[in-house]
Order: structure tokens, then C-alpha cells, then sequence
């Protein structure tokens, strides 16, 4: 077995001049990822997240100790060397005699972040046993982790020839797949392995983090919601389900007509309701903000203050006698400003913005034609504005919730 010596910069995915911002930002980044990873199918996946998780809050505080720091880095040098003059230390592995103990060397050597000793264990399994496909999967987790992606896609593809219904294999290639920016083919690798185990719910959760991450929300809110209806109590689910509705409405929201509109607001809903301790209080805040301002554009606005200045400069020129003016005028005036409140969402739509919610805005009716015409302006606003599709309410709309709550 190889010298065990920690490396917290391996852990924390940083070079050794990192700031303090780096490592705060990295600490929050892999703690949350180890989490997951502790649920993965693949044991010997899920015993190294745990060991990580154990150092990683010791890497954090000696590397943000500037003397600790000091002392560790001289550690780390020495124990560097140590391995540079000794390197018959790593054929220590050729006295491991099964391939499962080779496998089980090399993901101890991940948990500490001896990547490079881990490669060559990997190399040694498959030269050794070619045969299993473990082996060649440690191998391309091995190159993986050194960056070289070409290599892993290849060593998985070889793990998968000798074992083609084995779902974690599919699975690890997608996340290769995923780093090398190859899309659609991290989809068909995730897709196989959902496949394989549709039971296991973790690969499906991976592809719907993949489908946030290329921004592709329809068909990542399909596919954690129903992640989320199989283990509505999992705190990455949930974590995972939030994030994808956020980015939904964020990318859709914009669109203000009715049915739209609703649909934004309950996908808020949904969100909200989510059973969700997780530290994205951001996101949270976020869907209140939206709901806020959504909810808005179901109330009504007051579009027609135009005519109402023509309409009062008439009455202060003495257009129209004393008593038609008390008796008529203010009347008048109820009926038109009720008539003239379109649903806000109207305001805000752009195709709606060619056709005014009031045509008496037109600007090319003449003073006579106005006045002539005024009672029809009035009957053809609250025609236009409360009646048919522009007659969304928001009492509508939150019976429209209620009733889906119901039918849960």
C-alpha cells in the first residue's frame, strides 16, 4: 500500500496559490457534490465521498490558517520527494493479488488525492486483468481526473464492450461525455443507464442537472419532477427540482399572455412548495420576487388618461352646460374609467401593444365624432377588457390553484 499522505489542494480541486475566496467558494462547492455523490450505486464511488467528506472540512481549515498552511505545504514538499527518490513505494501494488483489491487501492488513493498513484494503480489492474471491466473503468476514472477525456471516453467504451448492461458504466461515460462539452451523447449515455436502472433514481437525477446545466428546462423539469414524486423527502431532489423551475421561469416568464402567464405562476407555486431546507435561499427569494410581479400583471391598469385630459379640457372650456356637467359628466366619467382597466398582462405584451386596449386613443376622432361616439367607446371597453380572454382574474386564477391542490 502506498504512503497515505492527504492532499487537501487535490480535495478542494485547487492550485496550491489559492486564495482564501477560492477556498471558501470550492469548500461550499464540494461539500454539496460529495453529498450527492455519497448516494451513488457504485460502492466504492460512495465510500470515497465519505472519507472526502471527513478531510475536506480539515483541508479548509489548514489551508485558510496562514501558518498551518506554511507547515503543511513544507509537508506536502517533503512527502512529494519522498516519493520521487522511493518510487519502487509504488510497486507495493504488485502485491495485491485480486483485481477487486486493486480497484478498492485505487479509489483509497482518490479519497486523498494521490490522482497520479491512483492512475498508475489503474494501469497495473488492467494490464493484469484485462478481462474485468472494473479495471478499465478505474482506468478512465483515473483519466478522467487528469483531464485526459479522449483516454476515459475510450477505457469506458472498453469497460462497456465486456459488460454492455452494466448502468454505472453508462452513466460514468455520460459524465465524461459532459465534461467534454458532447452533449447530445452525455443525453444517450444517461438515457442507457436510466434504462438499465430505472429504479435508481440517481442516474435520473443526473440527467436532470445535465438538462439545467445546457439550459434545456422543459425537459429537465420533467424529469426531476418526477425524481421529486418518487422521493419528495430527498434534499438534492428537491435542491435539483427548484433550481430547474428557476431557470424555467426565468427563460419563459417573459411571455405575458394569459395562458403563459398562468402557467408561470403555478410553475412559481410549485417551486415554492417544494419540501426544501437546502442553503439556495437565493433562488427562493428569487420565485417570491417573480410571484410578486406576476401576480401583478393579473390585476387591472387604468389605460385611458388621454381621454380623460380631452375629456376635462372640454368641461373647463364650457363645452358643456353646468348641469350636464355635475349630473352627466361625472357619471360618464365612472363608466369610462371602469370600461378603460385591461388586465395589466395586456400592458406588457407586446402584440397587445399594437391594438390599444382603448381605440378612442387613435388620436383622428374629432371633437364632434368624440363626443358622439363616447357611450360606444365605453361599451366596446368593457366588451374588450371584461369579457372573453381579457377577462382573466386573479380570483380566477387562485381558484384555478386551489382546485389543482385539491385534486393532489
Amino acid at each position: 500500500m502506498i504512503e497515505e499522505f492527504v492532499n487537501y489542494y487535490e480535495i478542494l480541486e485547487i492550485s496550491p496559490t489559492a486564495g482564501q475566496d477560492e477556498i471558501e467558494q470550492q469548500y461550499k462547492a464540494i461539500t454539496r457534490r460529495l453529498r450527492n455523490l455519497q448516494n451513488n450505486p457504485d460502492l466504492n464511488i460512495q465510500q470515497e465521498a465519505t472519507r472526502k467528506s471527513e478531510e475536506l472540512p480539515k483541508a479548509k481549515k489548514v489551508l485558510l490558517d496562514p501558518v498551518e498552511r506554511q507547515k503543511y505545504n513544507q509537508q506536502l514538499e517533503e512527502y512529494q520527494r519522498r516519493q520521487q527518490q522511493a518510487p519502487s513505494q509504488d510497486s507495493q501494488g504488485n502485491d495485491i493479488a485480486s483485481s477487486s483489491e486493486l480497484i478498492k487501492e485505487g479509489y483509497r488513493l482518490f479519497a486523498i488525492g494521490a490522482i497520479n498513484a491512483a492512475l498508475e494503480v489503474a494501469k497495473k489492474a488492467t494490464a493484469r486483468y484485462g478481462d474485468d471491466p472494473n479495471t478499465w473503468a478505474l482506468l478512465a476514472e483515473a483519466r478522467f481526473r487528469t483531464n485526459d477525456t479522449d483516454s476515459a471516453i475510450y477505457e469506458y467504451k472498453r469497460a462497456i464492450d465486456l459488460r454492455p448492461n452494466e448502468a454505472k458504466f453508462h452513466h460514468s461515460l455520460g459524465q465524461v461525455f459532459e465534461k467534454a462539452k458532447r452533449n447530445d451523447h452525455a443525453i444517450i449515455a444517461y438515457n442507457r443507464s436510466i434504462e438499465l436502472a430505472p429504479t435508481q433514481i440517481y442516474y435520473a437525477l443526473s440527467l436532470g442537472r445535465f438538462l439545467v446545466e445546457i439550459k434545456r428546462w422543459d425537459g429537465s423539469v420533467n424529469i426531476l419532477e418526477d425524481c421529486y414524486k418518487r422521493q419528495p423527502d430527498n434534499p438534492q431532489v428537491a435542491e435539483a427540482l427548484m433550481i430547474a423551475y428557476d431557470g424555467w421561469i426565468k427563460a419563459n416568464g417573459s411571455a405575458k399572455t394569459l395562458e403563459e402567464l398562468k402557467k408561470t405562476l403555478k410553475m412559481i407555486d410549485k417551486s415554492l412548495a417544494i419540501n426544501n431546507n437546502s442553503e439556495i435561499t437565493d433562488v427562493q427569494e428569487s420565485l417570491l420576487q417573480l410571484k410578486n410581479t406576476y401576480s401583478s400583471y393579473l390585476k387591472r391598469k387604468f389605460n385611458g388618461r388621454p381621454i380623460l385630459g380631452a375629456f376635462a379640457s372640454l368641461s373647463y372650456s364650457g363645452n358643456f352646460g353646468e348641469k350636464f356637467f355635475l349630473f352627466g359628466a361625472i357619471g360618464i366619467f365612472v363608466l369610462y374609467y371602469f370600461s378603460c382597466r385591461p388586465p395589466r398582462y395586456i400592458c406588457y405584451d407586446e402584440k397587445e401593444k399594437k391594438s390599444k386596449a382603448d381605440f378612442a386613443q387613435s388620436g383622428c376622432i374629432g371633437w364632434v365624432l368624440f363626443i358622439m361616439a363616447f357611450p360606444l367607446v365605453i361599451l366596446y371597453n368593457y366588451f374588450n377588457n371584461y369579457t372573453g380572454k381579457n377577462n382573466p382574474s386573479e380570483d380566477e386564477y387562485i381558484r384555478e390553484v386551489v382546485e389543482s391542490m385539491k385534486s393532489r
